[in-house]
């Protein structure tokens, strides 16, 4: 499987660089066993991975830079994976304008 440039976003705002794959790494990386994905309301082909079940997990708490990233009202909780798709739905590298944008997006 390809492996394309994502960037995780931990619950303290710091920020990872790092590759996925399939469902299986953004799990691995967000740290759940049931994700969802959830797209930015800034750019329609930027992706937020999410632990689907993480309002329900003790130690979760909101994710402000990847909430701020989601862009609606609900809160993102735990940590999160912002990857971009192209057209046809593939994973495909974040650019570096992405990247630019995402440290923009930061709240600590």
């Amino acid at each position: 499987m390809k492996k394309t440039k994502a960037i995780v976003i931990k619950q303290d705002g710091s920020l990872e660089n790092v590759e996925i794959g399939d469902y299986k790494c953004l799990n691995s990386h967000v740290g759940c066993s049931t994700g969802a994905v959830v797209s930015s309301s800034w750019d329609r082909n930027l992706s937020v991975w999410i632990d689907d079940e993480g309002l329900f997990k003790e130690g979760n708490y909101i994710n402000p830079t990847a909430t701020n990233i989601y862009g609606c009202h609900s809160p993102l909780v735990g940590n999160a994976v912002v990857y971009r798709i192209n057209d046809e739905g593939e994973n495909v590298d974040l650019t570096e304008e992405d990247i630019t944008k995402i440290k923009g997006k930061v709240i600590k």
